[in-house]
């Protein structure tokens, strides 16, 4: 079910989850292949959440309503077994279809159950999202 990654560059990655956005570093001494060191663990998780909080509908609706960081501190990180950041969608988010100002992406419900189909638009789009923004992909300053 999860896409296949370049673990060398992804600097973020979805996880499956029920409705939220569930997104969790590629952290140095954490992840098998973490990229993310502990001193990028904040500034990481800080330009994801401007990245997400700045999505909205191509009619200008917000997408994400807020989003919870899961740890105090990236040495709290190390050890916490939860996605980072657990990102609440708003209404528009699950329109359909879904069309992001500013990207390509365009998501559709992928069943006939809504309740599944919910779940399945909400993983798709935190991938969609992440990939669209390069930030899976992107690489730390230097």
């Amino acid at each position: 079910m999860l896409p296949v990654y370049d673990w060398k560059t992804t600097r973020a990655f979805s996880l499956p989850t029920d409705q939220y956005g569930w997104i969790r570093l590629n952290l140095a001494g954490r992840e098998a292949q973490g990229i993310v060191s502990v001193d990028q663990y904040d500034e990481t998780c800080e330009q994801l959440e401007a990245m997400l909080l700045a999505l909205t509908t191509e009619s200008g609706a917000s997408l994400v309503r807020d989003i919870v960081r899961t740890a105090a501190s990236a040495k709290c990180a190390l050890g916490n077994p939860l996605p980072d950041l657990v990102v609440h969608w708003e209404d528009a988010a699950f329109a359909s279809p879904l069309r992001i100002k500013d990207s390509k992406v365009r998501a559709k419900p992928v069943g006939k159950n809504l309740r599944v189909s919910m779940r399945r638009k909400a993983f798709a789009f935190t991938v969609a999202v992440m990939a669209s923004t390069r930030v899976a992909r992107s690489r730390p300053k230097t």
